[in-house]
């Protein structure tokens, strides 16, 4: 009984410790797909690094983008329309002219982002829900 308490336990701990990192799992073929065509709407690219990378006019609408690390990335002129960027870093990041429609920012961190002249619809920016361009 004292054994079976014991594997209880471990198993426990091993969850929590797992639930707890934070952890993503891009799809690596979404991930060549993208960088070989700079297309990849509904892509599965969370907790991917595309920090710096060269993005403008990319097609990444729907795509989940949960965690990904796109921090000084040119994004500008890209459709990220419906994607989810929850907890992604984006700090100066360029997203001019962006079609942020639907777009979910949910914990992300924008700080330094340029977002002039994005295109902003039910986008759920950290501080709330954006609809200017309805």
């Amino acid at each position: 009984m004292r054994k079976l308490s014991s594997l209880a336990v471990l198993f426990v701990v091993a969850a929590v410790l797992c639930a707890g990192t934070g952890a993503f799992a891009f799809d690596e073929n979404h991930l060549m797909k993208f960088k070989a065509t700079n297309e990849c709407p509904l892509c599965d690219l969370s907790g991917a690094d595309l920090s710096g990378a060269r993005l403008h006019l990319a097609q990444l609408d729907g795509a989940n983008l949960q965690g990904a690390n796109l921090s000084k990335a040119g994004l500008s002129g890209a459709n990220l329309r419906g994607a989810n960027l929850q907890g992604a870093k984006l700090v100066v990041t360029d997203l001019r002219y962006a079609n942020l429609h639907y777009a979910d920012f949910t914990g992300a961190n924008i700080e330094g982002a340029d977002m002039e002249k994005a295109n902003f619809c039910k986008t759920k920016m950290p501080w709330g829900l954006e609809n200017k361009d309805c």
